[in-house]
């Protein structure tokens, strides 16, 4: 089993498995979005806000609340595949 890392840590298009959304309101909302723990995101961008694919949906995130969501990465995404910072290309399709 890997060990979690924060949502924004992951490589951009590396993919993630949620481990651990915090508690309260924010927990709430981020359901409300689909980021539970157990769903697949992929990172597409990290700046000036946080761009996850997750079930179909392209979701924005504050990075501070991408920072509070752990994540263990899927098989074939390595924390050191690439750099994470940046924007991927846009694939309409949602997926690299």
């Amino acid at each position: 089993m890997s060990a979690s890392v924060p949502l924004n840590r992951l490589p951009l298009g590396g993919e993630g498995c949620i481990a651990f959304v915090p508690a309260g309101s924010l927990q709430l909302r981020l359901a409300s979005l689909g980021l539970v723990p157990g769903a697949l995101v992929e990172l597409r961008q990290t700046a000036p806000v946080v761009v996850v694919n997750s079930g179909g949906t392209t979701l924005a995130l504050e990075p501070s609340v991408a920072a509070e969501i752990l994540v263990r990465c899927v098989a074939g995404t390595s924390l050191e595949s690439s750099p994470n910072e940046g924007v991927l290309p846009w694939n309409p399709h949602g997926s690299s």
